[in-house]
């Protein structure tokens, strides 16, 4: 897998949750949203109503609020703000159970990160605990 690629709608849903407005100037994007489809030719929303962008595969799909979605290709990446670590153990526990297998884990404290394969696809959790609450990055890209 490259990690770049697996690592760029990461970095995109971070930028534009750290982002504020920016001025309005002909011509010139005025959204993260704007600015990062132009230059990937993918699909970015992020804020409220917020909806899991199209060809997102058949994966089972957290309890809480979506605040981002990215699409690029066939890399797609998921974050919402959850209630708790449950939710990401749930998510976890369907993932198991429809036949993702472990291939990383790490554990950094207030940010653990898990690594699941089913042989076709490769899915990537992160959650985050913070003192503004939980969240929960979900990523999908093809395996190989």
């Amino acid at each position: 897998m490259n990690i770049r690629l697996a690592a760029l709608p990461v970095a995109i849903t971070a930028l534009a949750l750290l982002s504020g407005c920016t001025p309005s100037l002909p011509g010139i994007p005025t959204s993260v949203d704007d600015i990062v489809e132009q230059v990937t030719g993918g699909n970015v929303d992020v804020g409220s109503n917020v909806t899991v962008p199209a060809g997102w595969p058949n994966l089972p799909l957290p309890q809480g609020e979506l605040v981002a979605a990215v699409a690029i290709e066939q890399t797609y990446s998921l974050t919402y703000t959850v209630s708790g670590v449950a939710a990401a153990d749930a998510l976890l526990a369907q993932l198991s159970g429809a036949g993702f297998t472990s291939e990383a884990e790490a554990d950094y404290g207030e940010l653990k990160s898990y690594v699941l394969t089913d042989g076709v696809l490769s899915v990537t959790l992160s959650i985050l605990r913070s003192d503004e609450g939980v969240t929960l990055t979900y990523s999908s890209t093809p395996k190989g």
